[in-house]
């Protein structure tokens, strides 16, 4: 008999080849980067790449793990934002892998980790294996997951890799006994902090599904006397003491962060932004092939099929599943349901923005039915099949084609670029989904052969459906240096900041080669900095964007006819102004225009610091610092007094000052730049950034981990 470790290695490596095959777009091109089809951009390029980068950067050059980042928004906190990935232990793979290959290595893995948690969750709750390795297949190939991966949302799907296995420790921590029950609880707990440190934004929904799920199990205590109150709320304690420890390194810097920067004040409005337009409901009969990965709906013909087989049978814990899906789908309509603005008004929900990605729950659910409606089917005997289920299963067959056929109507309407062949074949991918669920019910098949069966259904639909969710880019055309960056580079040493009002400079490149901007895009931007640049280009801060400037129209390349301050522009060391048109300023001093990108310099550029004598005057007399060594966490300078010396940095708590070894209080100069008052003479100025936030986060995360090590090993 195979032993249960070499069993359960042989099922990774089965989820680690179906995980290739949902990324199949990328195995002929390995380092090339997944787009969805048609897009110009993703977040892959303008986030998680660009921070990689400047982290093996700065651990290369400097020595130096960063808390500062210096590349977008003129500087900002680095470590406090959760798109750095610094404190995601898989993260660290990136320091030794080309970096576009280890994404795409790490996004595999995780596919992989997430359909084999699930096959270990349903083993787990008594479920067979077929049933458990159709859910792993339904769950790691899910088409919204997959489309993640081509939206470049790196960190989310790393993050909802991790919700079957919150669950199967919190199954666990429920029915173990000491001390079992405690490393269990702690596991369950430890999962929630790592889907925090992965990304934030998914940790309110895990740990709302595990809450739902603990609950299911306590409900259902009078039939297991294993569970006990006392039990429940020792291992609650538990989950709740190792989730805060370990999310601490990113939880209490992240607090500081979010409460400085403009995502401390969304709307309900704001909060609802891509709401699922109650039209794509219909997605789940029918795939929206190619479509925005928002919104889909779609988890497979045969799957939906088999969830609906678990309801139809009364599987264990058939009801809760469904409740789970149905709760999920009105979540993600958002603003199109009046159940938006009451959760949008408590606290935690009230930060999150784009309720469709609660459709990630309803995937799983259904899933979780597929694989207890294969089992059940599996597990019944003829008569009982044809007595117990032939007239409900024949209704909810006809009910799906009707509903099949509205959907091929729909999809064909909506979608009129797509062939119809391709709609068309899914069809028939419900047609012959339904036909085996009837044979598999009317006819004698071996269990083995129909099991194959519905896996294979399972496997063909999604590897269809994702590989029309992936278009694959090279990695050097990604990274194709823009004509006029050529002239920045020649004509500028040291090289100031630039700024684009039409994001003209895209982050990959300004991480390759070291640049700075003053725009950028990242969902926490400091409120102050957003304020300041309003007033120097002329945006409305009216609503909220990830991008600054923002964009209403939604395309960067539209003249929004900025309103460019070349005064406020210098004191941020901006010496360059790339634009996609032509700026209406008397002040910037057109240099070129290649390749459609205007290019200007300002005559008002401020160096990287600057000692002022005369504050009372906007024009004040000034002369700048020469000698500056700067690393991303320690800044040091030698300047002459008297005076005010300004550094082109963006002030933020944590930011200390010494004056000759002695410390000095740092000031905001010019609303938003850091300062310190120098005496008459000359002076050795050391900027640091040393964040309490960061120190005490890592050290109870450390502590966490150490005591999570304690309890492993002694239980």
């Amino acid at each position: 008999m195979m032993r249960p470790t070499m069993r359960r290695l042989l099922m990774f490596g089965f989820f680690l080849l179906s995980a290739a095959l949902w990324l199949s777009p990328l195995i002929p091109n390995p380092t090339g980067v997944a787009f969805q089809p048609g897009a110009q951009h993703s977040d892959l390029l303008i986030s998680h790449l660009p921070n990689a980068i400047f982290l093996k950067r700065s651990l290369q050059t400097w020595g130096q793990i960063p808390l500062w980042n210096p590349m977008i928004l003129s500087g900002a906190p680095f470590a406090a934002d959760p798109l750095s990935g610094v404190f995601y232990p898989p993260n660290w793979l990136l320091l030794i892998l080309p970096l576009s290959l280890g994404f795409n290595l790490l996004l595999w893995l995780h596919l992989a980790f997430a359909g084999f948690g699930i096959y270990r969750l349903l083993r787990d709750e008594g479920v067979g294996m077929p049933g458990a390795v159709l859910a792993g297949l339904a769950f790691g190939g899910l088409p919204k997951l997959v489309g993640h991966v081509g939206l470049g949302h790196v960190s989310l799907v790393f993050a909802v890799s991790w919700t079957p296995w919150i669950l199967l420790a919190v199954n666990r921590a429920l029915r173990a006994e000491p001390p079992g029950r405690w490393r269990d609880a702690a596991l369950a707990g430890a999962s929630l902090g790592i889907v925090f440190l992965a990304d934030p934004r998914w940790a309110l929904p895990a740990s709302v599904l595990a809450a739902a799920y603990a609950a299911r199990i306590i409900a259902h205590s009078h039939r297991d006397k294993g569970i006990r109150w006392r039990k429940v709320g020792t291992s609650v304690g538990w989950v709740v003491l190792f989730g805060v420890g370990i999310s601490a390194a990113l939880a209490i810097p992240l607090m500081q962060f979010a409460r400085l920067s403009t995502r401390a004040a969304l709307s309900a409005g704001e909060q609802a932004a891509l709401s699922m337009p109650v039209g794509h409901l219909f997605g789940i009969i029918l795939p929206y092939v190619g479509g925005y990965a928002e919104w889909l709906t779609y988890v497979g013909m045969a799957v939906l099929l088999l969830a609906v087989m678990a309801m139809i049978v009364k599987t264990r814990d058939g009801g809760f599943w469904l409740g789970t899906a149905l709760v999920a789908l009105v979540l993600a309509l958002g603003e199109h349901t009046p159940l938006f603005a009451f959760l949008s008004a408590i606290p935690g929900f009230d930060l999150l923005r784009v309720p469709p990605r609660w459709l990630f729950v309803f995937g799983f659910a259904l899933a979780m039915l597929a694989g207890r409606g294969l089992d059940a089917l599996l597990k019944m005997d003829g008569v009982e099949k044809l007595l117990r289920s032939a007239r409900l299963t024949l209704a909810a067959y006809a009910i799906f084609f009707l509903l099949l056929c509205a959907g091929v109507v729909w999809i064909g309407l909506r979608n009129p670029g797509v062939p119809w062949q391709t709609w068309t074949l899914f069809a028939a991918w419900g047609v012959v989904s339904a036909l085996w669920g009837l044979a598999g019910l009317a006819m004698r098949i071996r269990p083995r052969w129909l099991a194959a069966g519905w896996i294979l259904l399972v496997a063909l639909d999604l590897a269809c459906m994702n590989a029309s969710l992936l278009e694959v880019k090279s990695l050097e055309n990604t990274f194709e240096q823009p004509a006029f960056l050529t002239a920045v580079l020649e004509n500028d040493t040291p090289q100031g900041r630039i700024f684009s009002p039409s994001y003209s400079l895209p982050q990959q490149i300004v991480a390759e080669k070291g640049l700075e901007l003053a725009d950028g895009v990242n969902p926490l931007q400091l409120n102050a900095y957003s304020q300041y640049m309003a007033g120097t280009t002329g945006f409305s801060m009216d609503d909220y964007s990830v991008t600054l400037p923002p964009f209403s129209s939604g395309d960067p390349r539209e003249d929004w006819l900025p309103e460019i301050d070349t005064q406020r522009l210098g004191f941020l060391n901006v010496s360059w102004v790339a634009s996609g048109y032509a700026l209406n300023s008397e002040d910037l001093i057109l240099e070129q225009v290649m390749d459609g990108i205007y290019l200007y310099s300002n005559p008002h550029t401020r160096p990287r610091a600057w000692v002022e004598s005369d504050l009372s005057a906007r024009e004040s007399s000034w002369n700048p610092v020469e000698s500056i060594v700067w690393t991303p966490n320690h800044i040091h300078l030698s300047a002459a007094g008297p005076g005010r010396l300004v550094l082109s940095e963006i002030n933020y708590p944590g930011w200390m000052a010494e004056v000759d070894g002695e410390s000095a209080e740092v000031e905001t100069a010019h609303e938003v730049l850091r300062s310190v008052e120098l005496p008459a003479g000359e002076h050795e100025v050391s900027f640091h950034f040393r964040p309490w936030t960061i120190y005490l986060g890592a050290g109870l995360s450390l502590l966490t981990l150490i005591a999570l090590a304690v309890l492993w090993v002694r239980s």
